[in-house]
């Protein structure tokens, strides 16, 4: 599957396109093991599988760009750097001040307790 041309476009503007990205199909990466899934279409919260190797799923919706013009994408990319980008560091900042005190507990657990 190719990349959809005006999403290629705009991430080479943004400078963070690489020469080996392309698109998946959800069977490709069902398997894997998440700590975190963010799903973004509209209609994913109702449609998308259930990832079963998932810590957390997130449903954060944006309407999906594609068949429209580059504009759109634009927008797009704009309202998920202004509201994805941050829900996604505000969970991920919480997981790890939770690995910190998992960590933490572990440690006297196991080696100040004997």
């Amino acid at each position: 599957m190719q990349v959809n041309a005006n999403a290629k476009k705009l991430l080479e503007q943004k400078g963070i396109w690489q020469s080996f990205y392309h698109s998946k199909t959800i069977d490709k990466v069902m398997e894997n093991h998440y700590d975190l899934v963010v799903t973004v279409c509209d209609n994913a919260k109702e449609t998308c599988p259930i990832f079963p190797k998932a810590t957390k799923v997130v449903h954060i919706g944006f309407e999906d760009p594609d068949g429209k013009e580059f504009e759109e994408f634009e927008k797009i990319y704009e309202q998920i750097e202004n509201i994805l980008v941050p829900k996604v560091k505000e969970l991920l900042a919480w997981y790890v001040l939770l690995l910190g005190k998992v960590a933490w507990l572990y440690h006297f657990y196991f080696f100040r307790a004997w």
